[in-house]
């Protein structure tokens, strides 16, 4: 007997739509259409691409392609899909299907979205408008507690998170390992070394 599908996605940004999975994405309160697939992991791989194009943090489905390809073998085999007759696009094809879904994507984004100079996309930074660097401010009980000038926007971020503490509000890494990895990219895209930190 073939497993059924879930009703649920355990994907970010997929849902059930008939006998196939859609995938949608949510930009400054919009929702945009990602194309419905047979598999759910498709449609779980069409959200991260979406994210690319988005950059503002959020966590993909799956930590590279080759995840994805095999979380796309594993839903193959337990569904029984080529057994049952269902005709599945081969990945190259499937790419080129959420290829031109992004492109849909990206031109709808710019028509909606805000330029915004000196904003930043972790919780709490801003960039400053008199300065090459990342401020940190936190609200609560009605106050502003001013936290700095950073002059890697990850760091500013961690300043953050370090001092939510143990605050019940989700925090922006969800640990240490995280927030290094997200410096030395935000470094390498950069170009800054170790060396214009000490002197920053």
């Amino acid at each position: 007997m073939s497993a059924r599908a879930p009703k649920i996605s355990k994907y970010t940004g997929v849902c059930r739509s008939g006998t196939k999975y859609k995938a949608q994405v949510d930009v400054s309160r919009q929702q945009f259409h990602l194309g419905c697939y047979h598999l759910e992991s498709d449609a779980g791989w069409a959200y991260d691409k979406a994210l690319g194009i988005i950059n503002d943090g959020r966590k993909s489905n799956f930590k590279s392609e080759k995840k994805y390809k095999e979380a796309r073998d594993i839903e193959i085999k337990e569904r029984d899909l080529a057994e049952r007759g269902i005709d599945i696009d081969d990945t190259t094809k499937i790419q080129i299907i959420i290829r031109e879904n992004l492109k849909a994507l990206a031109g709808n984004i710019s028509k909606i979205q805000v330029k915004r100079t000196h904003s930043s996309k972790y919780t709490g930074v801003n960039k400053n408008p008199k300065e090459t660097k990342y401020e940190v401010k936190v609200r609560g009980n009605g106050q502003v507690l001013f936290l700095g000038y950073y002059l890697l926007e990850s760091d500013a971020a961690w300043a953050w998170d370090q001092k939510k503490g143990k605050s019940t509000r989700r925090k922006i890494f969800d640990s240490e390992k995280e927030y290094l990895e997200a410096r030395q990219q935000e470094m390498k895209e950069r170009g800054i070394d170790d060396a214009d930190l000490k002197i920053a």
